[in-house]
């Protein structure tokens, strides 16, 4: 089932947490620790990236630059993630 997390940036992305077990989390870590693989579908004022989780597809869109930017924390944090770009 696809989520869409709504943001209006990347550090706005990077600072909302869930709740996970009675415990807030960072979402991007929430993330990673259940993504299988990563999507990337570029468009022409906007990129999605879409994370892959056995459940669940959550979809952000970001503009290009910083797309790039996290796509680079992407492969620093989890260098083994595929990262698939359409």
């Amino acid at each position: 089932m696809p989520i869409e997390i709504k943001v209006q940036n990347l550090s706005e992305f990077l600072e909302k947490k869930v709740r996970v077990g009675g415990d807030m989390v960072p979402l991007f870590d929430f993330l990673l620790e259940r993504t299988r693989e990563v999507r990337v579908k570029p468009h022409k004022d906007v990129v999605k990236i879409k994370f892959r989780t056995k459940k669940y597809l959550y979809t952000i869109k970001l503009p290009p630059d910083e797309a790039n930017k996290l796509l680079d924390e992407i492969k620093k944090r989890a260098p083994d993630l595929p990262v698939v770009s359409y």
